[in-house]
């Protein structure tokens, strides 16, 4: 009888700890999900400003400024579109946990670019493939000299 009971007894508890410990747990993984969304939004607003940044500072310095740079693309990035509407635009496109997320940076001169997270490379010694997904990825800042007034983003060459 004794043992019966002492195996009741452990049943019941093993069945409190369990009942108390999986809100818990579910809440905490939650949480986690919402702390790594906003990790990539975070890192998507960084590259967006970084881009925008790059670009006033060709588009201040005038005809033939040029600058390359690594800049880290983040694992959830999506695309970015250069350009907008009114061509003073660099929209961030990220993959959240509701759904696509755009972050949008403005510049003071024109943008244009055939930059998105999708590239095709024109450098023979490189793959497509070396330049999909999130890391650094060297990209090319320029002031058109075709079009004055008009800075051009696009990924650095070989």
């Amino acid at each position: 009888m004794k043992k019966a009971q002492a195996s009741t007894e452990f049943l019941v508890l093993v069945a409190f700890f369990v009942v108390f410990l999986t809100p818990i747990v579910s809440i905490m993984l939650d949480m986690s999900g919402d702390k790594a969304n906003d990790v990539a939004l975070t890192q998507g607003q960084q590259l967006g400003r970084q881009l925008a940044d790059t670009a006033d500072e060709i588009y201040i310095q005038g005809t033939g400024a040029s600058k390359v740079e690594n800049v880290f693309f983040p694992a959830k990035l999506q695309k970015i579109d250069v350009g907008g509407p009114d061509g003073h635009e660099i929209t961030i496109t990220m993959d959240s946990g509701s759904g696509p997320t755009e972050l949008v940076f403005m510049t003071i001169g024109t943008v244009r670019g055939p930059v998105s997270a999708v590239i095709t490379s024109t450098c023979p010694s490189m793959t497509n493939q070396q330049y999909l997904g999130a890391g650094l990825k060297p990209i090319r800042t320029y002031s058109d000299p075709l079009n004055p007034g008009t800075v051009v983003i696009e990924y650095a060459s070989c």
